[in-house]
């Protein structure tokens, strides 16, 4: 009975032996994981400042559209040939 008993302990023992390694390494890689998000969004937000420093358009028209009404007459590049 006592030989029984200490084997079931000894197995006991090396199954939690063998969770605590894979909790240990479980907790390495979540560190690691928790490194490299960091790291991304640190680079975010280095693109996002530096997206916000530089002017933005405020249209996707070309400047030439919205220096002057367009008239039946005229095109983006002048006065139509065919105006009499």
């Amino acid at each position: 009975m006592a030989d029984d008993t200490s084997a079931a302990l000894k197995a006991l023992i090396q199954q939690v032996s063998a969770l605590t390694e894979t909790v240990a390494k479980q907790d390495k890689r979540l560190e690691n994981l928790h490194e490299f998000n960091g790291r991304v969004l640190d680079q975010k937000k280095t693109c996002n400042a530096a997206s916000n420093s530089r002017p933005r358009r405020t249209s996707n028209w070309p400047t030439w559209a919205m220096s002057a009404p367009l008239t039946a007459t005229t095109t983006p590049k002048g006065p139509s040939p065919l105006t009499p």
